[in-house]
């Protein structure tokens, strides 16, 4: 049996591989999974978007869809940490985007 109180402290991790669009594009970009996941400060990806590619970003969603934050990636090899203080709890959606092209949506959780 779980009171309100326990259900607080449960949390689920979610793995997958690496989001990458080389599917759709000739040019090779991908991002890493996040670290750490489940996340409460801070999200840090690493990625690497080809030079000569125009428009690439990391756009995270909420469970109903609304985008919460869209983050523009520079070209190269680099990485991010993402601020997700301000977020509730809860499951969202993060895709890497490039040149309009949306590479496969995972999850990451937001916990307090």
């Amino acid at each position: 049996e779980t009171n309100a109180s326990d259900s607080a402290n449960l949390f689920i991790l979610f793995h997958s591989s690496p989001l990458s669009v080389n599917k759709y594009l000739s040019k090779n970009s991908s991002i890493s999974l996040p670290f750490p996941n489940p996340a409460s400060s801070f999200v840090k990806f690493t990625y690497d978007i080809p030079y000569g590619v125009n428009d690439a970003r990391i756009i995270m969603k909420d469970i109903t869809g609304n985008v919460v934050k869209n983050i523009t990636l520079s070209n190269g090899e680099g990485q991010i940490n993402i601020d997700v203080q301000a977020l509730s709890s809860g499951i969202y959606f993060y895709s890497l985007v490039v040149e309009n092209v949306v590479g496969t949506t995972r999850k990451i959780l937001i916990q307090r």
